[in-house]
């Protein structure tokens, strides 16, 4: 579970960093690579960001069911 908390702040990090350099590099002319980056870098993430909130979701489902299976023994 400590780990999901380090991905979360990890990608929304990311995810500020990519819009960042996505708007700074926006109104520059010739850098189509920097913004394609940034833009890049923020989409990753926060695709990354939505996957690990199902799987911390079904997660959670999961050791729930072990505990109960557990507390029957």
């Amino acid at each position: 579970m400590k780990n999901f908390v380090i991905y979360r702040y990890t990608e929304i990090i990311l995810i500020l960093l990519g819009a960042g350099v996505f708007i700074y590099f926006r109104w520059k002319v010739n850098n189509e690579f920097w913004r394609g980056v940034g833009l890049g870098l923020a989409i990753m993430a926060l695709l990354t960001l939505f996957a690990d909130y199902f799987a911390e979701k079904r997660r959670r489902n999961y050791i729930n069911g072990i505990e109960t299976f557990i507390s029957k023994f």
